[in-house]
């Protein structure tokens, strides 16, 4: 029983990996990704809208990505034809991990 409930999420999560193995991202999309992930990983500072409050939170990031050995300048050379064979090369449906997946029953449903 619990393997049919699982063959939905399953099916999806295998379509979302196909997708993004068969479809190149877009400038747009890879430029968006680009600025999300200089934001999180520090290397944008926070607005002046954020406030203050924002400045830990990007020193801690900022940190944590030198700690890692991210490097923020080589974020400007990622193009769409780059990311999209990186996604070929890790999307493998065969090789997701599917446990957050499972179905589970819900306390009180039984």
């Amino acid at each position: 029983a619990n393997g049919a409930a699982a063959a939905r999420p399953f099916a999806e999560l295998d379509a979302l990996l196909a997708d993004l193995v068969a479809r190149a991202p877009t400038v747009d999309e890879c430029d968006a990704a680009v600025r999300a992930l200089r934001s999180e990983l520090g290397f944008a500072p926070p607005t002046a809208a954020a406030g203050g409050a924002a400045l830990p939170g990007w020193a801690t990031a900022t940190l944590l990505a030198r700690h890692r050995s991210i490097d923020g300048a080589a974020l400007g050379g990622v193009t769409a034809g780059a990311a999209h064979a990186a996604l070929r090369a890790t999307c493998d449906p065969a090789r997701a991990w599917r446990g957050g997946l499972v179905p589970t029953v819900a306390a009180g449903s039984r």
